[in-house]
């Protein structure tokens, strides 16, 4: 648990360091870039996202596959499973390389809105990130072994200098007259120094073994009969989340792609915050189904890690709806104008449903845990493509507000009824108790909130940042105390007085 809490609360700081570099540079960058370069700069990382998915989710199965070999103590088993796993992802980076060399000529033609210069600025981002991929791919087989292993503290750390550097370097060159290419360029060298430093963590401190026997057929259909799930997740979200930049680009512009882009930075930020307790518990997960913990008993973990989602999620919930529009207003308004209004509406209509789906994340640690995802990922991937589909058409008449819909459409149908109908029915969790105390009174402290943001929002017109985040302070202690009083249990109480004391002795 100090493992846990401890990377729990690094992430948590790494997050409020992104967001705080990202709140900064941003605008920065759209100011030196321009929308055009920006989002050229942005869509570039987006194809490469799609042929990283070529590993079919086997770098996303790591922590499972290692955390069950931790489970049973089985060293030698782990190390012959680390083997093949390195020569496989060493195979599919080949492939990577193959498939983006393929593609390299038909960009003109996969964004027929670029103008020259733009294309031209895309094909070389585009070069210099499939290197990156590339070099990264075979590292891939080591991207679950300290999960597995819960060591969080070191990797916390080290997550947080890098930011830091990625940070001060992005100033550095924007300040010297670099633009997008230098900045790829800065991030992909980064990306190496991180990988000899994950190599080194994993093999000199935490003893990491590999052995290799011959080709193992029964392991390898056993690695793919799972990951392949995992592999179709990865797609569905980026069909939902991923692909947006990509689309709107292919319909209305290389500046559209700006608009979207930052549309979706708030809602990123708010989708990493949710991961950032659920996924230190896979391995814990993974460790009650294998010890065979009842459906009761994995119900309950789900409610205490939801309700500790919902604690630090909704104030962000609130924030972003409430008082989201004067954030880019003041943000990006000198850059983008009324644009703001598109951005604003982005992030909220995809907000809203995935704000209620995130506090299940327990959820999909216990199907990876159970080995039971086909049925969800086959649901999810034809309401997405749906949804896309959707999101494609609505773009070219209405653009980001119509793309931004059709993921709202997909998420609401399938993550929505269809999930919480098969943790019902196929996996037996008790779904109508998690609703009930994770939403504990919701009927009662939700209503105060929005009166109290509303109330804020009339008398406190933020036209200055000094103004703006006083408003926010005084909504963030007014959410503190509606929910210590009106939602958190005794327990959360004791826990949350015992931290104050804590940090005030």
């Amino acid at each position: 648990m100090t493992e846990i809490k401890s990377g729990i609360l690094l992430s948590y700081i790494s997050l409020i360091l992104r967001f705080g570099v990202g709140f900064f540079l941003s605008p920065f960058i759209l100011a030196h870039l321009g929308p055009g370069e920006y989002g050229v700069y942005t869509v570039a990382g987006t194809i490469i996202g799609w042929l990283a998915l070529c590993d079919f989710g086997l770098s996303a199965s790591a922590t499972k596959f290692l955390s069950e070999y931790q489970a049973k103590g089985d060293a030698a088993g782990e190390a012959h499973h680390m083997g093949m796993i390195l020569c496989i992802f060493s195979i599919m980076g080949a492939f990577v390389l193959v498939a983006g060399i393929c593609i390299f000529p038909f960009l003109a033609d996969i964004f027929p809105k670029f103008n020259a210069e733009e294309i031209r600025i895309c094909r070389i981002l585009y070069l210099l990130t499939l290197f990156n991929v590339v070099v990264m791919f075979p590292a891939r087989s080591l991207g679950g072994v300290a999960a597995s292993r819960q060591k969080f503290k070191v990797p916390g750390l080290v997550g947080v200098l890098m930011a830091t550097v990625n940070a001060i370097g992005v100033v550095i060159l924007l300040m010297n007259g670099f633009r997008s290419v230098g900045l790829t360029v800065f991030s992909v060298t980064t990306g190496v120094i991180g990988l000899v430093w994950n190599l080194y963590y994993c093999f000199s401190v935490l003893k990491v073994r590999m052995s290799w026997s011959g080709w193992d057929g029964p392991l390898c259909r056993s690695l793919f009969a799972f990951s392949v799930w995992m592999f179709l997740d990865r797609v569905i979200g980026i069909m939902n989340t991923g692909s947006g930049s990509f689309i709107i680009g292919m319909t209305r512009g290389a500046e559209e792609i700006t608009v979207y882009s930052y549309g979706m930075h708030l809602f990123q930020h708010f989708y990493t915050a949710s991961g950032c307790i659920a996924g230190f518990f896979l391995p814990r997960v993974v460790g009650l189904v294998v010890n065979g913990a009842s459906n009761a008993e994995q119900t309950d973990m789900m409610i205490r890690v939801g309700r500790a989602q919902l604690i630090v999620l909704a104030c962000l919930f609130f924030g972003i709806i409430c008082f989201g529009k004067e954030f880019f207003h003041l943000w990006i308004g000198d850059s983008l104008g009324n644009r703001t209004d598109d951005c604003w509406f982005v992030s909220v209509v995809i907000l809203i449903p995935y704000g209620f789906l995130l506090l299940q994340a327990l959820g999909w640690q216990l199907q990876q845990a159970r080995n039971v995802m086909k049925d969800r990922v086959v649901v999810l991937f034809w309401s997405s493509l749906l949804a896309l589909i959707v999101g494609f058409v609505l773009s070219i008449i209405y653009g980001v507000k119509g793309l931004a819909l059709g993921t709202s459409i997909s998420v609401i149908l399938g993550q929505g009824v269809y999930m919480n109908w098969y943790y019902w029915r196929r996996m037996k969790l008790e779904i109508a108790r998690f609703f009930k105390e994770t939403l504990q009174r919701a009927w009662l402290w939700t209503p105060l909130l929005l009166g109290m943001a509303w109330l804020l929002n009339q008398w406190i017109p933020a036209e200055d940042w000094f103004t703006f985040f006083f408003k926010i302070g005084l909504f963030s202690v007014f959410y503190a105390i509606i929910i210590f009083f009106l939602y958190a249990n005794k327990t959360e109480r004791k826990m949350a007085l015992s931290f104050i004391q804590k940090k005030s002795s």
